[in-house]
């Protein structure tokens, strides 16, 4: 899928590591994106992934999400 998003203007896509919740998740989305300068804090963005987290599934979850406003517990 990264390389179909590749060719979508504005579709940046990167591979992570394995994150063991949602929450995790979305903390390193913030971590990578603000690390990388992709996005500000308060930017809004769309989170795209395979639940459950780990496993070799298709893309099946996509959360929009604010930068920087990861809330544990709330995935």
């Amino acid at each position: 899928i990264r390389r179909r998003c590749s060719v979508i203007w504005g579709v940046d896509s990167a591979r992570t590591v394995k994150f063991a919740s949602a929450d995790e998740l979305h903390a390193g989305v913030d971590e990578l994106l603000l690390e990388r300068r992709l996005a500000d804090p308060g930017d809004i963005v769309v989170v795209a992934g395979g639940i459950p987290l780990g496993a070799q599934t298709r893309t099946n979850m996509l959360r929009v999400h604010r930068v920087g406003h990861a809330t544990p517990g709330r995935g």
